[in-house]
């Protein structure tokens, strides 16, 4: 015996259904909104430390951080006193410490910019150039090397990520897992001349170290393929010696 369904069954059943479909709509774009507000804010974040936002602002709002940090060297080299010139060395340090701030913040905005990353990495790498105290030219080496690793898991095939997370891996001393990454990528683009000059750096360090002959070796025959010429000189020598012994 069939049943039929009333009419004002149906109109119900259509009526609850639009009704949640509604609600599931709504309830998307409000978690669309939230996300790509926090997701411009992050990119914001990501634009003023690298190019500088909002004059009449503090100068590490005003300036991109790595012209801030250069500001502050200039200041640094300029004064002859001596409480000056330390002022102004630990301005500079403190843009590494505010870009890695800057970029612990952005992350959960907007995770997959791995420039950020990378761009808080070299801050790390740069302010290495102007500390002598051990313990802190420690800490922004492993700080590099942290934001270098979240960099290089996110795109392990942009030029700039590898290159910063290269460098982040030789200023902490991993030379041979620095070897190890990059010889892959100097097999797959073989024909990129940068490819070959970061090549020869690396195995220059590893031929510095006990035994490194051999490595010696294979970055002197790089000299015919590496773009820098002050680098293809440089291997140009050591061939010259190698040749000799």
């Amino acid at each position: 015996m069939r049943f039929p369904v009333r009419v004002h069954d149906a109109a119900d059943w259509r009526r609850r259904f639009r009704l949640a479909a509604g609600v599931a709509l709504v309830a998307v774009g409000v978690f669309g909104t939230v996300r790509s507000v926090r997701a411009s804010l992050s990119q914001r974040l990501y634009h003023m430390t690298k190019h500088g936002f909002f004059v009449g602002t503090p100068s590490l709002e005003v300036l991109p951080l790595s012209l801030a940090r250069d500001a502050a060297l200039v200041r640094a080299i300029a004064s002859a006193d001596p409480e000056v010139r330390s002022a102004a060395l630990a301005e500079a340090l403190e843009t590494a410490r505010e870009g890695a701030r800057r970029c612990q913040r952005a992350e959960p905005g907007c995770p997959e910019n791995y420039y950020f990353p990378a761009l808080a990495a070299q801050l790390q790498l740069d302010a290495l150039l102007n500390v002598h105290d051990a313990e802190t030219a420690t800490d922004l080496k492993r700080t590099a090397l942290f934001f270098a690793k979240k960099a290089i898991r996110l795109d392990p095939y942009e030029e700039l990520v590898r290159r910063t997370y290269v460098d982040a891996l030789l200023a902490n001393g991993e030379v041979d897992e620095a070897l190890a990454f990059w010889e892959p990528v100097v097999d797959r683009e073989y024909w990129v001349p940068d490819n070959h000059d970061v090549y020869a750096r690396i195995l220059l360090r590893k031929g510095s170290r006990k035994d490194g002959e051999p490595f010696l070796a294979r970055a002197a025959e790089e000299r015919f393929l590496v773009s820098d010429p002050a680098l293809r000189k440089r291997l140009a020598n050591l061939a010259s010696i190698l040749a000799e012994d």
